[in-house]
């Protein structure tokens, strides 16, 4: 088993992407390869993560993808731990708990430390680009949508990854979440780009649409950011609360006037 590493880098986290290296040799598990995708020595990869990743992709030889971000790195073990879980025919892909070196979970929301298969219930507490590996024949023709994600030029921010692991769910995958196992990750700095939040909210959204879920699932993550909204009131952040409310509205939005008709 061969499993291909693709980083995508802006050539701005040269420090992080070095402790990244260092970290892959220090593994236990020698057969891998790291493609590092230069956006900057590519212009035509410049128009976001989504199509920079699909690029890689193509690139790789290995029998399993997976995509850590520049400033991530592993503990010496992780792709062995890899390795022993995809060796079951009847598993397709396995996602670890995001964290940072102080252990807390890094990965923009709650991650359980327990074990599931991942379904559509539970893959927005389950896996982050970083965290998961897949199969290369779970994965067949499928690729990111570059209209998602950073960088697409779309007011879809975000969601690529997990728009990526609801397709391949669909298909009857079995991907296996283990919270016992971690990768790192730092924590985000807690700045508040009201943009951000709207375009990160646009992303969930057509999400939420693209693969049907319940409008109850849509009122659900609305109220919580409007909770967020007054929590931040309340605490006198008004930047953050303006966030939070994008956010919310970007969500709605995004349902309502999703990717594939806008």
């Amino acid at each position: 088993m061969k499993i291909s590493l693709i980083t995508v880098t802006m050539g701005d986290r040269a420090d992080a992407l070095i402790r990244l290296k260092n970290s892959l040799a220090r593994q236990t598990f020698r057969d891998f390869e790291h493609i590092v995708v230069d956006q900057r020595e590519h212009p035509e990869l410049r128009g976001g993560l989504s199509r920079a990743r699909n690029y890689g992709m193509r690139q790789a030889k290995g029998d399993v993808i997976a995509f850590p971000d520049d400033d991530a790195w592993y503990g010496p073990t992780v792709l062995q731990d890899v390795a022993d879980i995809l060796s079951d025919v009847n598993v397709d892909g396995v996602s670890f708990r995001v964290v940072d070196d102080n252990g807390n979970c890094s990965a923009g929301g709650w991650m359980a430390t327990g074990k599931k298969y991942i379904n559509k219930c539970t893959v927005w507490h389950t896996a982050v680009s970083c965290s998961f590996f897949l199969k290369r024949d779970a994965i067949g023709e499928l690729r990111f949508d570059e209209r998602l994600g950073a960088g697409s030029g779309t007011r879809f921010g975000s969601g690529e990854e997990t728009d990526f692991l609801l397709s391949i769910l669909a298909k009857g995958a079995r991907i296996l979440y283990d919270g016992t196992k971690c990768v790192f990750h730092p924590s985000a700095a807690g700045k508040f780009d009201v943009r951000k939040g709207w375009l990160y909210g646009n992303g969930m959204g057509t999400v939420l649409r693209r693969h049907h879920y319940p409008i109850a699932r849509l009122v659900w993550v609305v109220a919580v950011q409007i909770a967020r909204v007054l929590q931040s009131l309340v605490q006198f952040r008004f930047n953050k609360a303006v966030y939070h409310l994008a956010m919310a509205s970007g969500r709605l939005w995004g349902f309502v006037r999703p990717l594939d008709i806008d």
